[in-house]
């Protein structure tokens, strides 16, 4: 089946899927084919985040849903990734 994936600047995209896919799935196939990093993407149904480890049925996702695509970017701040006590021991 078909869904939309709509991003936060408007645009929509068709990312084909199976039944009873898992979340983490599509997520996977979006990082294939539009090299969006899995860790980075965020998936929301009707508002509400959808997790990795559940399936389509579990929220009624059907041929065309529309899904909305939050991508998380990446800081600038090289150091961002460290915990404060990290960098004080370097």
């Amino acid at each position: 089946m078909d869904v939309v994936i709509e991003t936060e600047d408007g645009n929509s995209m068709i990312l084909e899927i199976w039944y009873f896919e898992k979340i983490i799935e599509i997520k996977k196939g979006f990082e294939k084919y539009h090299n969006i990093p899995v860790e980075t993407q965020i998936l929301m149904l009707d508002g509400k985040v959808l997790e990795d480890d559940l399936d389509t049925e579990h929220y009624f996702i059907l041929h065309h849903t529309r899904i909305k695509l939050l991508a998380q970017r990446p800081s600038k701040d090289p150091l961002s990734n460290f915990a404060m006590e990290d960098v004080a021991e370097a």
